[in-house]
């Protein structure tokens, strides 16, 4: 049986994505090779995903994850809570924090 989504959890990084500093330098001299172009930060990411689905009848509910422990905490709540669906808003380890949480479920 098909079900359709009514409910949506964003879950944030916030400080996903973000340079730590603005020394290329240091990149080259730890080797580190960084993207030319950045991707969106989590505030315009957030504001995306609120504009599409402004107009419709789902249920849009946003946290921010203030660690990778708490992330995993988020989504096995999501779990419990029957959300429908999640969405991450973080890096690889944002997204393996809530693989975590919600392995083994229904």
């Amino acid at each position: 049986m098909k079900k359709d989504i009514q409910s949506i959890l964003v879950i944030v990084n916030p400080t996903s994505g973000q340079v730590k500093h603005k020394f290329p330098i240091i990149d080259q001299l730890l080797g580190i090779k960084r993207r030319k172009n950045q991707s969106l930060c989590p505030t315009d990411a957030i504001e995306m995903i609120q504009a599409f689905f402004r107009d419709t009848s789902i249920s849009l509910t946003i946290k921010t994850a203030e660690s990778s422990v708490h992330a995993t905490e988020i989504s096995k709540q999501a779990v419990h809570d029957n959300i429908d669906a999640i969405i991450v808003v973080g890096g690889d380890g944002t997204i393996n924090a809530v693989v975590n949480g919600i392995a083994h479920s229904n």
